[in-house]
């Protein structure tokens, strides 16, 4: 899920719900039935325009998360390209180094004694330290999903088409 996907729904709801109070108020107000037709018609190709272009605004989001993906897996290509040793398995002991902060983490966490005023910060801790840690090592190494894949597919197609 985008970062914008959380705030469209809400968002075009919440425009719904502003042009039905103006809609509310415009009936209070203009009294002949023409232009009441056309200022709710009016109203309602705002709230379409919005939404409209809040899924812009996702589509735009989700296209640089893919392309920052992208460009992080280009970087690795090119750097194992080098011949200097380190260089070409930086990545790699970057994801080991990771992956081993997260199991010392873990392991301290849930083997040792927590106090009791401070378990759900560090839980929280744990959670973030676990999804950023492990799970972006997994997306970058073996791509996000099958979904971001057809999505990928999907922004080429359009970007080829204009």
């Amino acid at each position: 899920m985008a970062f914008w996907d959380l705030f469209k729904r809400p968002a075009a709801d919440a425009a719904a719900t502003l042009i039905g109070s103006v809609t509310t108020a415009i009936d209070e107000i203009v009294t002949n039935k023409e232009e009441r037709a056309q200022l709710q018609m009016a109203a309602q190709k705002q709230v379409q325009d919005y939404t409209i272009k809040m899924e812009e605004l996702a589509q735009a989001s989700e296209k640089v998360f893919i392309e920052d993906k992208q460009n992080a897996r280009d970087m690795q290509k090119a750097a194992l390209m080098q011949n200097d040793l380190f260089s070409k398995r930086f990545v790699y002991y970057l994801a080991i180094a990771v992956l081993l902060f997260t199991a010392i983490w873990d392991y301290t966490v849930f083997f040792k004694t927590i106090a009791d005023t401070n378990k759900d910060l560090v839980m929280f801790i744990s959670g973030v330290i676990n999804t950023a840690g492990f799970g972006a090592i997994m997306q970058f190494f073996f791509g996000s999903s099958k979904g971001s894949s057809d999505k990928q597919d999907k922004i080429n197609e359009l970007m080829d088409k204009k």
